[in-house]
């Protein structure tokens, strides 16, 4: 697995760029032989307690096939069999699938809490989630769901009521190995109606929440929707930062009047989410389960937050 790592570190990279890698002590070896070029391994710049960064900078000219990527429209190349960490089925308030987990993402051997409450809190709701939209009719979004538990439950779940999938489900998050293993999760799920699966890797929901609107409205069916019917919402809230107020904003962006989101988070940081509601949604439901708590809101139909 880190032999294809730094392949596609190689090829990532534009003639001249560099690349930083923080290693820890043990693989410290590994990396100097391998990011090595004609001048001789590299020494690293910067020496931890427990970790070692070293520098590599790409030749001025190419030095092999650049890094293979999927276009927005193409369908991503397949996950390589190194990734492949464990495949296994899982079942969560009584539906069952199947995930294929990889290495280098959470939620390898089960799903975390959040998302477990949240398909609790879903359960429970049933169809009154979506009693004043469709979610077939607009794109659905899911929002660091990791290797695809909860976007693969949502599916089934859909399926299950004898609701549409949506036609297009989007997934955002940091970690671009994580949604290939959702995509491909859902690919290979035995589903009978599967939705377009696009992934979007970004920073912060809050922050693309701009450029994620842009793309769903191009994909939108006639009469054109321009936003999501569904949000499936798992932050990770980094220490001493206010991300609340940016998730409102985000939903106020992205959401269509009547759509339903579904925010999930340990239980203190929902409480500061929560309070950050600004007028305009009317929550639908709200569970606390072992340290975590999810929430339900969706948004007025005819709500203009403008004077």
């Amino acid at each position: 697995m880190l032999e294809d790592f730094i392949s596609r570190l190689r090829g990532s990279l534009a003639p001249g760029g560099r690349a930083l890698v923080v290693v820890v002590n043990s693989l410290a070896g590994f990396f100097q032989s391998r990011l090595g070029g004609p001048a001789g391994d590299p020494a690293p710049i910067l020496r931890g307690a427990e970790h070692q960064v070293f520098v590599y900078e790409a030749p001025d000219v190419p030095s092999g096939p650049p890094l293979e990527t999927a276009g927005p429209e193409e369908p991503a190349p397949p996950l390589r069999p190194c990734y492949l960490r464990n495949r296994a089925a899982y079942e969560m308030e009584g539906i069952a699938y199947r995930i294929s987990s990889v290495h280098g993402a959470a939620e390898f051997d089960r799903p975390g809490g959040a998302v477990e409450t949240a398909a609790a809190l879903l359960a429970r709701l049933g169809g009154r989630l979506f009693g004043r939209s469709d979610p077939a009719a607009a794109p659905a979004l899911v929002h660091e769901g990791g290797q695809g538990h909860f976007p693969l439950w949502f599916l089934h779940f859909l399926e299950r009521n004898g609701a549409a999938a949506p036609a297009l489900l989007l997934l955002h998050g940091r970690n671009i190995l994580a949604l290939e293993a959702a995509r491909d999760n859902i690919a290979e799920s035995p589903l009978g109606a599967k939705p377009a699966v696009l992934a979007a890797p970004g920073v912060d929901l809050g922050l693309d929440s701009a450029a994620l609107a842009g793309l769903i409205g191009p994909r939108t069916a006639d009469p054109p929707a321009r936003g999501a019917g569904f949000v499936a919402a798992f932050p990770q809230v980094v220490p001493r930062t206010d991300p609340y107020g940016g998730i409102w904003a985000a939903l106020e962006t992205l959401l269509l009047p009547g759509g339903a989101a579904l925010v999930a988070l340990p239980a203190a940081q929902a409480d500061r989410f929560d309070r950050r509601k600004p007028p305009g949604f009317t929550r639908l439901g709200d569970l606390k389960r072992r340290g975590f708590r999810a929430l339900a809101v969706c948004r007025a139909p005819r709500y203009d937050k403008t004077p």
